[in-house]
């Protein structure tokens, strides 16, 4: 699975004028869009809302931009450290106990095993 997931990404950079945040809607794995983003002023009121992957805006203490598109080159340029450190995918387990019972039937065993390895291999995952 590639690294553009459903994820809004807050990428903190300093400009000239000063502190400015920037959100960014990045697509899902497969380029669809993965909703939106409402982005409010001071007071509260919608400025606008990103609906679309691979647009930005900037937001300082006094103003938001309008939306602009970034191409993926320039996203890898700008973002891509950042993007490298993004916690992997969710992923889904499905286990199967005896009836009645805490034991896992035998085919549910390995899943366990995956399980506990993707935890192991997450940032902060421990398993014993």
């Amino acid at each position: 699975m590639s690294r553009f997931i459903v994820v809004l990404l807050l990428a903190f950079v300093v400009s000239a004028c000063g502190a400015r945040d920037k959100v960014l809607l990045l697509p899902n794995d497969d380029g669809t869009s993965s909703g939106a983003v409402a982005v409010l002023s001071n007071k509260g009121e919608t400025r606008h809302v990103i609906d679309k992957p691979y647009t930005e805006v900037a937001v300082s203490a006094d103003s938001v931009s309008d939306p602009a598109k970034i191409d993926v080159a320039a996203l890898e340029k700008r973002y891509g450290a950042l993007i490298d450190h993004l916690p992997a995918p969710p992923a889904d387990y499905i286990l199967y106990f005896k009836e009645g019972t805490v034991t896992l039937v035998p085919s549910s065993q390995p899943r366990l095993d995956a399980l506990l390895k993707d935890v192991a291999q997450r940032a902060g995952g421990t398993c014993k």
